[in-house]
């Protein structure tokens, strides 16, 4: 998932420091292996004003970086077109971040602003030593998230394709494949509208009548005017189940 962070998380610098440590120590394994696959566990991006971390994805890293999310069904069904359009943009928005770190777009003055860091902060030594194992030495968090965005700057752009896999729980077969172009477009229209919502600039939309069988699995259902008028019983795909999909990792 993507998750946006507000600034009053997170805000101690030892433990930004411990993160910081491992996403450069991954971005460095990509860096030195040189088109393999590798399984990214998480990413630290900004998306338009706020940090985001993105947890659990598979990337595979050739020529130009093929960014591929690997979905686990516990039954053997495809998942329905809202659950599709919303993996369509979480790729679309792992492409944005992968783009922005490579071109070197993460500012270090607005993270340190952003949670209250102090980028003067001592790492510990179990840090210290890694970072001289890897050939960077660290002795500070500024360090360290200079040498993070240094080595993302020199990673490939990510291609313009993005693909979707399914797998089954049970024996990781793949059930489907499915690759799509980058809609830059689409992704600010999707980006801006859900920065509305969190900034409380907008109420929150009612979901589409063709969608309604999301109503069942909402927590705000017995409020909510719209879910109190429609029949959502009949109208459940077998295969919408949301919470049966996971993200490989």
């Amino acid at each position: 998932m993507c998750v946006p962070l507000d600034p009053i998380w997170w805000i101690s610098s030892p433990i930004w420091s411990t993160m910081i440590a491992s996403l450069h120590t991954m971005v460095v394994l990509i860096d030195k292996s040189k088109f393999i696959k590798m399984d990214i566990s998480y990413f630290l991006f900004k998306l338009v004003n706020f940090f985001c971390m993105k947890m659990y994805t598979r990337l595979v890293v050739d020529k130009n970086a093929l960014l591929v999310d690997t979905k686990n069904r516990v039954r053997s069904t495809l998942p329905v077109e809202p659950h599709r359009r919303n993996v369509r943009l979480q790729l679309m928005c792992y492409k944005h971040m992968w783009n922005n770190l490579a071109a070197g777009q993460f500012s270090d003055k607005k993270f340190f602003d952003f949670f209250s860091l102090n980028p003067y902060h001592n790492l510990s030594e179990e840090i210290i030593e890694s970072s001289i194992q890897l050939g960077f030495p660290a002795k500070t968090l500024d360090d360290v998230v200079r040498y993070y965005i240094n080595t993302c700057s020199t990673l490939p752009s990510a291609q313009e394709q993005l693909l979707l896999r399914y797998e089954s729980q049970q024996d990781n077969s793949l059930l489907s494949e499915y690759q799509f172009a980058y809609d830059l477009a689409w992704l600010h229209n999707q980006i801006h509208g859900c920065l509305e919502f969190w900034r409380g600039q907008r109420e929150a939309n009612y979901t589409p009548e063709e969608e309604r069988w999301k109503c069942r699995y909402c927590q705000y259902a017995y409020i909510c005017p719209e879910s109190a008028n429609s029949s959502t019983s009949s109208s459940n795909p077998t295969n919408s189940t949301p919470d049966y999909t996971t993200s490989s990792y």
